[in-house]
């Protein structure tokens, strides 16, 4: 998947950039991380909501590291749900062909 490959470079050169200006970086858990985590599920999201996690580089950096890897979290989430739609209800060219099938069938009076 393009999306989700485009994201880990992103996230690696947000890894990158911490470690070479020997910032701190986030434990997954922390209060920070779980604090930005949680501001998506405010109804009132701005730029005002995230501007106090951008101002400085290592709050910036750290910041983006949480919101990719959420990003990443809920991609593979939406990949398997379509896997297992896929293989329960099968695939728009084989349903397709299923109704097409049906429709020759009535045609000719089965």
């Amino acid at each position: 998947m393009v999306a989700r490959g485009s994201l880990e470079e992103l996230l690696e050169d947000y890894h990158d950039y911490l470690r070479q200006n020997k910032l701190r970086e986030w434990e997954k858990d922390s209060e920070q991380a779980r604090e930005v985590r949680n501001l998506v599920y405010r109804t009132d999201k701005t730029y005002e909501t995230y501007k106090s996690y951008i101002e400085n580089g290592e709050d910036a950096g750290n910041a983006m590291i949480t919101l990719i890897s959420q990003t990443n979290y809920l991609l593979d989430k939406q990949v398997a749900s379509l896997k297992e739609k896929f293989i329960a209800e099968g695939g728009f060219t084989e349903n397709l062909a299923k109704k097409r099938f049906e429709r020759r069938k009535k045609d000719k009076g089965y």
